[in-house]
């Protein structure tokens, strides 16, 4: 979608006659979106899993990316556009990167790493795109694209985990665990857990937002 910007620019203007600047808002539309809903999007993954919001999150972007092929205005194509923002980042980065942490401890550094190379190997769909826009049309590509996310998506999230068990203290473990059981004590923690209110009071959690939001910038 992103890397094949220019190719649907061209030929939706070219169809439609909308204004170039229509075809940008809606594109840009979709990347705000990533960030804007991010939040809520965490929030869900913690409530009910990586597995069940990306699985969502797919569904979505497919529904949004039909809506775009049947839109008749440019009103239309803005609101379809904006319903594929919100399955992008219900199923983009936030719930991999979450899955990530919550399943690795061995090169989880590396796997982060390797997340957003995803996003760079989609260029190298940009030719079949423009294949597909020539030889059939943007409305038929963007059906296209609904058909592959749903599958694709779909079945990359029976990878992902589920939504995870409440945490017990060592206390209530002990309190039930038999007389005679040896209860193994728990591995020190690597860093500070902190909740949300604890995380927002450091100054860490804002540099981070800074510094990451002026490389996207």
């Amino acid at each position: 979608m992103i890397s094949a910007f220019g190719a649907y620019l061209v030929a939706i203007t070219a169809d439609t006659g909308w204004s170039p600047g229509i075809v940008a808002v809606a594109f840009a539309i979709i990347q705000l979106g990533n960030g804007t809903i991010s939040p809520v999007t965490g929030w869900a993954c913690d409530r009910f899993g990586t597995r069940a919001v990306a699985a969502v999150g797919t569904l979505c972007t497919a529904a949004g990316c039909v809506m775009v092929a049947h839109a008749g205005t440019a009103g239309g194509f803005i609101g379809a556009v904006v319903v594929v923002s919100l399955g992008c980042s219900a199923a983009g980065i936030t719930p991999l990167t979450v899955a990530v942490v919550q399943s690795l401890t061995d090169r989880r550094t590396l796997a982060l790493g390797l997340l957003p190379s995803g996003i760079a190997l989609g260029g190298l769909l940009v030719p079949a795109v423009v294949w597909l826009l020539g030889a059939a049309g943007w409305r038929t590509a963007f059906l296209v694209v609904a058909a592959v996310t749903t599958v694709v998506g779909l079945v990359a999230c029976l990878w992902l985990p589920g939504p995870l068990a409440p945490r017990r203290g060592l206390r209530r473990r002990v309190a039930v665990a038999p007389a005679d059981a040896v209860v193994k004590e728990p591995e020190p923690p690597t860093g500070p857990d902190m909740d949300l209110r604890a995380a927002v009071r450091t100054s860490a959690f804002w540099l981070l937002i800074v510094g990451h939001g002026c490389a996207l910038v």
